[in-house]
């Protein structure tokens, strides 16, 4: 690697530094509580939904836990919808950072999202320990499979993000129609219920839906290491990297035009 080469990385890593800390000082600094109220807005989430099936008298699939089960559907989901959503509009509410050299829509972009991979990792690490020390048994078969889905989850929610603020640009009423479209998702992606169970049940079409695999991944980490069969992990893996490779293409494209 050549001594220019290494600055320009090096220089890139500082960047994506500053924008990070800009990003969690802008999201949490203005609240007395800070960093704390990420852990309670995903918490309560969960707390909610595992009350409901408790008292529905659900039991989740696999002899899986309940409190397990609903934490692996929403933390993997607000990553994805978090990271969609601020990739998406990081360029309108940073707009100023662009009269830097350095700086492109990109970075904001990915600033935003790392920040988001980062609190959602560590939530659910406090979560998972909050369960095992109120006495509820669970075992981590396949530490790779969780991390793949979540990076999977985290990549296809950027990617998205920027398809959208791209088409944004010449299509405003895209930013109407994201949010109604999310809603649909939040509710067929698996967080209250099992994909699986449902594709038999319902509509085999539904693990066709790129979340509900990712979420069903990251529960599949927690009953065995070997990936159950419904899982079209070649298919959503093909469908990220595309979307990732096409969302980067879009932004440049763009990139001039955001600019004006």
């Amino acid at each position: 690697m050549s001594s220019d080469t290494a600055r320009a990385i090096a220089l890139q890593g500082r960047v994506l530094w500053a924008l990070c800390l800009r990003e969690i000082q802008s999201r949490h600094g203005k609240f007395k509580l800070g960093y704390l109220w990420e852990i309670i807005k995903s918490s309560f989430t969960v707390v909610a939904f595992i009350w409901i099936r408790n008292k529905a008298g659900m039991a989740a699939p696999d002899g899986m836990s309940s409190s397990v089960f609903i934490i692996l559907g929403v933390i993997p989901w607000f990553l994805f919808a978090t990271s969609l959503n601020l990739s998406m509009t990081a360029v309108n509410t940073n707009r100023q950072l662009l009269t830097f050299p350095y700086i492109t829509e990109l970075d904001l972009s990915l600033g935003c999202s790392l920040v988001c991979l980062a609190n959602e990792l560590v939530v659910l690490c406090l979560m998972l320990g909050s369960v095992a020390y109120l006495g509820t048994d669970f075992t981590l078969h396949s530490p790779l499979m969780l991390i793949g889905a979540f990076f999977g989850m985290w990549i296809l929610g950027m990617s998205i993000g920027l398809i959208l603020q791209a088409f944004s640009l010449y299509f405003p009423v895209i930013e109407k129609i994201e949010p109604m479209v999310m809603r649909i998702f939040f509710f067929i992606s698996g967080l209250f219920f099992s994909p699986i169970q449902m594709a038999y049940l319902v509509d085999e079409r539904i693990m066709w839906i790129p979340m509900a695999n990712y979420i069903e991944l990251a529960r599949n980490a927690f009953i065995s290491p070997v990936i159950r069969p419904e899982i079209k992990l070649f298919y959503v893996g093909s469908l990220t990297f595309v979307l990732f490779a096409v969302a980067l293409l879009l932004e440049r494209y763009t990139r001039g035009r955001v600019r004006l």
